[in-house]
């Protein structure tokens, strides 16, 4: 298994129930360095903007959970979240940096152009395929690390 820890000062937030109003399955592969983990991933939207991802690997509990919510502040926890974080997205540890990229642009996912299209910032190579039922696949490749995140959507919504 891959160890994962994520430490750092975290903000303490009385976190609220995550009411989903969509959600999608996918395979999700994360990559860094010469560490690999391909797992089943589950991906939820509130109704007020808040996105979700879990990611599970043989097991009823997701190995991460990651939480970005509408105003910004983002949690993590679950075994490779390490003793977990939470606090603005912009003030996460760097062993999120990708993670963070990779949720804004699926929570953003709504808004973005049909069709397959790759995206540069300064930090980050963005490339995705969407059709008119939603995203098809999403990877996102950081440009400091080596480290990339894919995922290939079952249900393309």
């Amino acid at each position: 298994m891959i160890a994962w820890l994520v430490v750092g000062c975290a903000t303490t937030r009385e976190q609220t129930a995550f009411h989903p109003v969509s959600s999608e399955s996918a395979l999700v592969r994360w990559q860094r360095g010469g560490n690999t983990l391909t797992s089943d991933a589950v991906f939820a939207r509130s109704a007020d903007g808040g996105v979700l991802l879990r990611l599970y690997k043989q097991s009823p509990s997701p190995l991460l959970e990651l939480r970005l919510e509408s105003d910004g502040h983002l949690s993590a926890r679950g075994s490779l979240a390490g003793r977990g974080w939470s606090g603005p997205y912009g003030n996460a540890p760097l062993p999120l940096a990708t993670w963070v990229s990779f949720l804004l642009t699926w929570q953003n996912a709504p808004k973005l152009p049909q069709g397959e299209r790759e995206m540069h910032t300064a930090a980050a190579r963005i490339a995705y395929n969407k059709t008119s039922s939603g995203l098809r696949s999403l990877s996102v490749a950081s440009l400091d690390t080596a480290e990339t995140i894919s995922a290939i959507f079952r249900t393309g919504g």
